[in-house]
């Protein structure tokens, strides 16, 4: 029976393509061979192959899922024919073939899709064979017929899909089984697909550090110890933080932020006393670690200088030196204070100074100074309590001696005068009655010693008592200035005679014994005491005279002057 089939085969490949034309499938290749086309396949009798297609990797590595194979034939003679479609992997030595089972076979004239038996792969770079297997027929060789084309590129809502059209001439014995017109009679489905991935492996949940070190700063790190603390001396002012993730992929962060971005490493500047650092690790998943350090910065070791850097004392001459503590000065008496100004070279040492501030309402720290000798102490306390002091010893001179030798004032009690304090030389006259003066005198300079000339006649009374006698009597006041500075007022003072009272004319009494005249003189303190009896008391300069009477009754006390001009006495 010669039947006449004309057979298409078109293979559609779906894929996602790119711009570039992403070829995935090579021209169907001829196979053609005088040998039983089942001898390629083994032992699978009356499978005979009527073409090959190359899946190509471009750039889809994954490959394609096969869905589905769809046959479309005429049958001339209308006589039906069994047989089913089948796809190999070659090489097929050891391979079995893909069957594909649709929902009948075909017998008749029509269009029939087959699937595969189970869910298939079509790999990248391997050629595949497509063969009709009609069990009980013997088909001897494949032909590829004239006119065969890879000729037509459709574009589709979900990529390209490239047509291959191809005519085949199948002959086996009598029976020849050719394409008719074009018409698509075979038609393969596959669909570029990416195999599921490997899962990905967890993400990494290793919030720990593998290491942890502080520049100048120990401490002893151990991966599972969160909490540091160290101390470090008042000269390590910075420290670089480096740390690293036990987990190569986690984040690192660093608290305070890095204070010197041209230097390397994380540098953080540590202030006196406490600082904290914090290093906070956050793993791939997102769990989180924080590692603290508190860092103690001592701070600057207490200076012991309890040394000045300058001392000065207005008006006192000093030569400083900072090394030196006891100096002594002398200043005139009119320096009467000084100002203390002392700086140490400590800045927060204490200073200071005895004895206190004088006068807390004026600038600086006043002294005053006392006539002669004069101690200042200043004492520096350093902040480690170490103690220098520097001892002042200002000599402070006594006032110089006054030279006024004058008088201020002098009066002579009943003995007129017109003083004035630059005469030195005055008289005056006074009537008999006045026998003595009170003299007083008055330096203008306190300390200035007075002086008076005749002694003070009578000690028991106030005042400088001078007793006058008749004639002249000079007193001297002198006037001794505390340099030794001398001046003497002399003051010449005339006391009148005594006027004589006229006797009555005598009455010759009778007779009567008299007495012997008597007469005794002794000193009784600064005078001379006279006393007589038996007649008149005279004097004379000489034992020949002249002799004068003394016109005074018994007893006669004399100032020690008198005697000048009186050394001689006699009663008569």
């Amino acid at each position: 029976m010669n039947a006449v089939f004309r057979i298409l085969l078109a293979l559609f490949l779906l894929q996602t393509a790119t711009t570039n034309g992403e070829v995935l499938l090579s021209t169907l290749n001829n196979r053609q061979s005088s040998l039983p086309l089942h001898a390629l396949i083994g032992n699978y009798f009356g499978e005979y192959f009527i073409g090959s297609v190359v899946v190509q990797t471009g750039k889809n590595p994954d490959g394609y899922t096969l869905n589905s194979v769809t046959l479309t034939f005429d049958d001339a003679s209308g006589s039906p024919i069994n047989f089913t479609l089948s796809l190999s992997e070659l090489p097929t030595s050891n391979d079995r073939p893909i069957h594909l089972t649709g929902s009948r076979t075909p017998r008749r004239a029509g269009r029939y899709t087959y699937r595969p038996e189970s869910r298939y792969f079509l790999k990248p770079n391997t050629e595949y064979l497509f063969g009709v297997h009609a069990p009980g027929n013997a088909w001897n060789n494949l032909f590829l017929l004239p006119g065969t084309r890879v000729d037509e590129r459709v574009r589709s809502s979900d990529g390209w899909r490239i047509t291959y059209t191809a005519a085949y001439r199948v002959i086996s014995g009598d029976v020849e089984l050719i394409s008719k017109g074009g018409v698509p009679l075979i038609a393969i489905d596959a669909t570029k697909i990416s195999p599921p991935k490997p899962t990905p492996p967890p993400l990494s949940g290793d919030a720990t550090l593998r290491s942890l070190a502080l520049s100048s700063v120990p401490i002893n790190f151990a991966s599972n110890r969160y909490q540091y603390s160290a101390s470090v001396s008042h000269t390590t002012a910075s420290t670089t933080v480096t740390a690293f993730p036990s987990e190569p992929t986690a984040s690192v962060s660093i608290v305070p932020a890095d204070a010197d971005a041209n230097t390397a490493g994380h540098q953080v500047a540590l202030t006196e006393g406490n600082n904290a650092i914090v290093v906070t690790v956050t793993a791939p998943n997102g769990n989180r670690r924080i590692y603290s350090i508190a860092v103690r910065r001592a701070l600057p070791p207490l200076s012991g200088d309890a040394t000045l850097r300058s001392l000065t004392l207005s008006g006192v001459p000093i030569n400083f030196a900072s090394n030196r503590y006891q100096y002594s000065a002398s200043v005139s008496h009119p320096t009467a204070s000084t100002t203390v100004t002392a700086f140490p070279n400590e800045p927060t040492a204490r200073v200071s100074i005895s004895p206190n501030d004088a006068n807390t309402a004026k600038t600086g720290h006043q002294i005053a100074l006392s006539t002669g000798n004069n101690s200042i102490a200043i004492t520096v306390t350093a902040p480690n309590g170490n103690r220098r002091t520097y001892t002042i010893a200002v000599r402070r001179a006594l006032p110089p001696l006054s030279g006024d030798a004058t008088l201020r004032s002098l009066t002579l009690s009943g003995v007129p005068i017109n003083f004035a304090n630059n005469i030195n030389h005055y008289s005056a006259s006074v009537s008999h009655p006045t026998s003595s003066t009170t003299v007083t005198a008055i330096a203008n300079e306190p300390t200035a010693i007075v002086s008076i000339v005749p002694a003070d006649a009578y000690a028991n009374t106030a005042g400088h008592q001078v007793a006058l006698t008749e004639g002249n009597n000079a007193i001297v006041v002198t006037v001794t200035a505390p340099n030794g500075n001398s001046r003497a007022y002399t003051v010449t003072i005339r006391r009148a005679l005594s006027t004589p009272t006229p006797l009555p004319p005598p009455t010759l009494p009778t007779p009567t014994p008299q007495p012997k005249p008597s007469l005794s003189i002794r000193k009784v303190g600064n005078l001379i005491d006279i006393r007589w009896s038996g007649g008149t008391l005279q004097h004379a300069p000489s034992i020949d005279g002249p002799w004068k009477d003394v016109h005074v009754s018994s007893p006669l006390q004399l100032n020690r002057s008198w005697w000048r001009s009186s050394e001689f006495f006699r009663v008569r």
